[in-house]
């Protein structure tokens, strides 16, 4: 199950129990007709040849006005628990988004240094002749530029690889929906039917 769910999934439950507390204090009628088949009924039965018929008090609550009190905690704890799970999920996002984007921009600069770092420029070849014409090769200087470029190009990748580890497992917190403001409101009301 997701995450995402879970305070819907749980505000289900809760809901389903408060219905629930209007049958307690409820009178039911169990009743066993001549071929074993039992049926329940909150109002008696006429009674038939070989039926049974039996009542079954449910307890009354002792303090309805407590309970309703302890249920309305309930349901504030639960918001504050579910606020504060968001919270906490929507920190973790924007730690994670603002890790992603850093790494993102060190991993392109990096690239492009590399990619700069390779362009040859005066004195990065050094010449020799030999008895059949002559060749050219890197200079050392070159070698330790692209070298360095190289180095930082590797170590933006594991700067971005360590960032998407930082990914929260749970699914992005749905957005809040500001109320409309009061130029909406206006436009809203003065609109024609």
């Amino acid at each position: 199950m997701s995450r995402t769910y879970q305070p819907l999934i749980y505000a289900l439950i809760l809901n389903l129990a408060l219905s629930m507390s209007s049958i307690v204090g409820a009178t039911v009628y169990k009743t066993t007709n001549a071929d074993g088949s039992v049926s329940y009924s909150d109002a008696p039965e006429e009674a038939t040849t070989g039926s049974k018929q039996e009542t079954i008090a449910t307890p009354h609550p002792t303090n309805t006005i407590e309970t309703n009190q302890s249920q309305s905690q309930i349901e504030n704890e639960f918001l504050k628990q579910t606020r504060e799970r968001n919270e906490q999920l929507t920190d973790s996002w924007a730690h994670y988004d603002s890790a992603m984007k850093k790494a993102k921009g060190e991993f392109k600069q990096a690239k492009a240094n590399l990619a700069n770092a390779k362009k040859f420029r005066e004195g990065d070849r050094a010449y020799t002749k030999t008895a059949n014409g002559g060749f050219s090769r890197e200079t050392q200087t070159y070698k330790n530029r692209v070298s360095e470029a190289e180095k930082s190009l590797n170590e933006a990748q594991d700067a971005l690889s360590h960032a998407r580890k930082l990914k929260p497992k749970q699914s992005r917190p749905a957005k809040k929906y500001k109320p409309l403001n009061t130029l909406d409101d206006e436009r809203l009301n003065n609109a024609p039917n």
